[in-house]
């Protein structure tokens, strides 16, 4: 199978999912996720602002800014193709909708690369081995790949989104870990 037709495989799981499935399996994730060792210990994590589709991470942003850790999420510069972490204030700060209805806060505060401790990625879907199907656009193959990010990596999906194996390029770096809503995957 293509990563075209991955793709389209696993979005089409994603529509399956009912917004009370959505929401009940994204808490029953953010909790395995908020129980691992590696986000306790994280002081600085760079999660995601999930899309519509996609499970939600902010149960384990908001236990991670009660924990005191600094908050991160990703910002695009559409024109270079790269991402940036940008620290969120709060849980409720101003957010602007950029393009693919993708957000992003307001307030624009870079955060050093080298010192993100914990990287959650997203993905439409991950091999066992831990290698992710993105949709396409290569930020977060160029983000991970960057030397000064030492970060773990944790892939954050659904279980209906783990599959045996995913085509890989020669580019693609493997997660350190998956989380989803029914186990956490160490990855060797």
């Amino acid at each position: 199978m293509s990563k075209e037709d991955k793709r389209n495989h696993f979005k089409a799981i994603l529509g399956l999912i009912d917004n009370f499935e959505r929401q009940s399996q994204s808490l029953a994730a953010c909790g395995q996720l908020c129980q691992t060792e590696l986000f306790r210990r994280a002081t600085s994590t760079l999660f995601y602002l999930a899309m519509p589709s996609e499970i939600s991470l902010e149960m384990a942003m908001q236990q991670a800014f009660d924990m005191g850790k600094t908050v991160l999420v990703p910002s695009v510069n559409w024109e270079t193709k790269e991402m940036f972490a940008i620290r969120l204030s709060s849980m409720d700060c101003e957010m602007e909708t950029c393009r693919y209805g993708l957000k992003e806060p307001v307030e624009k505060e870079t955060y050093p690369i080298s010192n993100i401790e914990l990287v959650i990625v997203p993905a439409l879907g991950y091999d066992i081995k831990g290698y992710r199907l993105g949709r396409g656009g290569g930020f977060y193959d160029r983000f991970l790949a960057r030397q000064e990010l030492q970060a773990t990596t944790c892939g954050f999906v659904f279980e209906d989104q783990v599959t045996d194996s995913i085509p890989i390029d020669q580019h693609d770096v493997a997660v350190d870990m998956i989380v989803t809503d029914q186990q956490v995957r160490l990855i060797q």
